[in-house]
């Protein structure tokens, strides 16, 4: 392989211009022997900090034990709920309160007379006056009657027009939070709203890691809730990838430093290799299921790895626009599913409700999805293309990999051969209306 020749640009001492100079770039197996030393010197410290999580007991958690761990509204959203209230449990009053608003610097909110719910509705969705829908979590003082609106997402992608919904709501005494794992701003803004100014991004890996922990100094006194705070964090860290232990996250940092040029080789490169997997995964099972399938169905693609939802669509093949239709998802990884893992079921562009017979009424329903059902390994696990770990057994196992794989084919195709020939008269029946 030849040496590439780059043209880079420096700064000359004698004009006020830039002079092009040629530099070497490192050959490509250099650098490849760079980012294998990297990633085996970080998988060390990760191990390490594996075996101090063990001897610590933090890999006892509630939260993971419970299969708790991602739901927004049922952990987080309740969990943060259940502190920032001054009537909580806790019996803190609004102490947890105040550092919450001293920490993030809203001093025009006053903590005493104030109420804290989830799932709070503030009036009926209105996508063309961008108003209504319920807040994650809701925070009122009943006397100066401001507002926080605080938007709690872990996995989910945006609402159409969430953001701007609550910004339009008690307009002049409301404050939005847009809370998600790393601080991310939301995807596709409308009505021109900017960060910082109608509204402010924080994340769990900073923002709420940091309240937690001046939450728990105020606790030496209450030891189940100084501990049931602490599994949070642990929780936190591991959902945000996180290094619990501040001695081995700064020999990680100094890792990252020292070898600059590889990390951020691996950074541009990361997604795109865990996206090029999911993509082979659902390719695969595509394949499969495209060979257990009737003439009188179709399968396609949906949207695409790098999106929240990313599916397979089977549907009569005689339709254009089925009302009603299968679907497998999510290869993405993310998705608006408590477990974030793949399921399988009927669905329904429209959110139109149709006579469904017993037999097709075995399974919940949430959305547009009339109903589904979450696909588990042999171990009980949820099939997830989201958890590293989980990524890597799949990649790495040959034998777990077409199991899993199978597991997906054969549960979907069961549920299928069941059901299709009815779905395909409620198709042909709505058409006809």
């Amino acid at each position: 392989m030849k040496k590439k020749k780059t043209s880079y640009y420096k700064a000359s001492n004698q004009r006020n211009r830039f002079e092009p100079t040629q530099i070497t770039v490192t050959p490509f197996n250099n650098m490849i022997q760079k980012v294998e030393n990297i990633l085996h010197r970080a998988q060390l410290i990760n191990e390490k900090h594996i075996k101090l999580e063990e001897t610590r007991g933090d890999r006892f958690n509630i939260f993971y034990i419970l299969g708790l761990q991602s739901n927004e509204n049922r952990t987080h959203s309740a969990f943060l709920t259940e502190l920032l209230n001054p009537k909580g449990d806790h019996l803190k009053g609004n102490l947890f309160l105040k550092l919450f608003l001293n920490y993030l610097k809203i001093t025009d909110f006053d903590p005493d007379f104030v109420t804290v719910v989830s799932e709070k509705y503030i009036g009926k969705r209105n996508l063309i006056d961008a108003t209504g829908g319920r807040v994650d979590i809701f925070i009122e003082n009943h006397k100066s009657k401001r507002t926080i609106c605080i938007e709690n997402k872990i996995y989910a992608g945006d609402q159409e027009k969430q953001i701007e919904r609550y910004c339009n709501f008690n307009t002049g005494q409301n404050t939005v939070l847009y809370l998600t794992l790393d601080g991310r701003a939301p995807e596709n803004l409308t009505g021109g709203l900017s960060e910082g100014k109608d509204f402010s991004c924080i994340s769990y890996s900073e923002s709420i890691k940091d309240w937690l922990e001046l939450c728990i100094k105020e606790t030496y006194d209450s030891p189940i809730l100084r501990e049931t705070i602490r599994q949070y964090i642990v929780l936190i860290n591991r959902l945000s990838g996180h290094i619990s232990n501040g001695e081995m996250e700064q020999q990680l940092n100094n890792l990252i430093l020292d070898n600059i040029d590889s990390a951020a080789l691996i950074v541009r490169n990361f997604e795109s290799a865990v996206n090029k997997f999911r993509n082979e995964f659902r390719d695969e099972v595509a394949l499969r299921i495209q060979k257990g399938l009737s003439s009188n169905y179709r399968l396609t693609k949906g949207l695409d790895v790098n999106k929240v939802n990313s599916q397979l669509w089977i549907e009569p093949a005689h339709l254009d626009n089925s009302p009603i239709k299968y679907g497998i998802e999510t290869f993405s990884g993310r998705g608006y599913f408590e477990t974030k893992g793949i399921i399988y079921g009927l669905f329904s562009p429209t959110l139109k409700t149709f006579p469904l017979s017993e037999s097709l009424k075995k399974f919940d329903s949430e959305g547009h999805w009339l109903q589904y059902s979450v696909v588990r390994d042999s171990q009980g696990n949820a099939i997830t293309l989201n958890r590293p770990e989980y990524i890597k057994l799949l990649y790495s196992n040959g034998i777990f990999r077409e199991e899993t794989i199978q597991t997906i084919v054969t549960e979907f195709l069961i549920y299928f051969n069941e059901t299709n020939e009815e779905v395909l008269n409620i198709s042909k029946g709505d058409q006809s209306v």
